[in-house]
């Protein structure tokens, strides 16, 4: 609840995050007003919105400082077609849940196998899937993994026949579509 009457919108920072974003300004040389903002920086910022937005499982209101506390102008106008330009291109809030890419299979010593996947930052874990039956109808291990950045694991005790691994992004009880099948051998 805000300290008092003359600075009531303070209230808003019990029930909102705030993340500023420093840029270069056209004072370097080199800088422009279009490249204040690295496409780096925009980036980290999109997957941090996306993180939060996934967590806590509702779509995030981009607003500038001004907006929430209106007696504030530190907000430099150059922001203003970054932060228009951000709400319009930025897909953190509409983002859909996609599927992550396999990257290797491996077969370790112990009939051990070593699953490796890209990071997918549009959930917040997997659920990976592996079976002697290329279609998924039988004898199906299933693996649930936390956190969007892990990006393997190792199942064991396994016989020395064919396997097939498969692996979607899940946040809560939403899942992306399955990745590609890949198959690996255990021989060893």
């Amino acid at each position: 609840s805000p300290a008092n009457k003359a600075v009531s919108d303070y209230g808003m920072s019990a029930w909102s995050v705030g993340i500023e974003l420093c840029h270069v300004g056209t004072a370097r040389s080199g800088y422009t007003r279009e490249t204040d903002y690295p496409e780096a920086q925009l980036q980290a910022l999109d997957h941090l919105i996306a993180y939060i937005d996934a967590y806590f499982g509702f779509e995030s209101t981009i607003i500038i400082h001004k907006e929430w506390r209106t007696s504030n102008s530190d907000t430099s106008k150059e922001f203003e077609p970054y932060l228009a330009n951000y709400r319009n291109t930025r897909t953190h809030g509409k983002r859909t849940l996609t599927a992550p890419s396999l990257s290797s299979l491996s077969n370790a010593k112990g009939k051990k196998l070593t699953v490796k996947w890209k990071e997918n930052r549009t959930g917040l874990g997997y659920e990976l899937q592996c079976s002697t039956d290329k279609s998924f109808s039988t004898g199906v291990k299933k693996v649930k993994l936390s956190g969007y950045d892990t990006t393997s694991t190792t199942l064991s005790a396994l016989s020395k026949k064919t396997y097939y691994v498969r692996i979607r992004t899940v946040n809560g009880k939403k899942h992306s579509d399955w990745s590609a099948v890949k198959s690996v051998k255990i021989k060893k």
